[in-house]
């Protein structure tokens, strides 16, 4: 029997590497307006990193940019992964478009409400968002600048 005949082992790629590198072509392809090529690296990345909010993030922003907001709502619904508020503000403005204005809405104020529901529970209020939104706005703008408009 002779020797075997030498293989080249492929090259071993770090999971890192390849997710930075897929999510380094997906932002250059996005940057050139090639949607197509986008979307569909894209995909092979989420294929491959299903939990990498970073690449679901560029999915969806591949098929909104490309004028499927409805496709852009879904992958982001579908994965559960609106997490960062970048990731928001993409669903509510696909929602937008879609003319689902109630969604639109709630992910916009999620963050304001969310801070509005803690302090009311720290404070134990009973007063509704509106009231609270108010006082709030006059602590932080309109007292500041009372005391610069000040006469003397």
């Amino acid at each position: 029997m002779g020797v075997p005949p030498s293989h080249k082992m492929p090259p071993v790629h770090n999971d890192a590497t390849t997710l930075s590198t897929y999510l380094s072509l997906i932002q250059q392809y996005l940057s050139v307006f090639m949607f197509d090529n986008a979307i569909w690296l894209a995909e092979r990345c989420v294929a491959e990193h299903p939990t990498d909010s970073e690449a679901v993030y560029l999915l969806a922003l591949s098929h909104y940019r490309s004028g499927a907001a409805k496709a852009a709502r879904v992958v982001l619904e579908r994965t559960n992964s609106i997490t960062t508020p970048t990731m928001q503000f993409l669903a509510a403005q696909c929602a937008f478009e879609i003319k689902d204005y109630i969604r639109a809405e709630t992910l916009l104020l999620k963050s304001c409400r969310a801070t509005y529901e803690q302090i009311k529970l720290s404070l134990d209020r009973n007063g509704n968002m509106d009231d609270w939104i108010v006082e709030t706005s006059v602590r932080q703008f309109v007292e500041p600048m009372g005391s610069c408009l000040s006469i003397d």
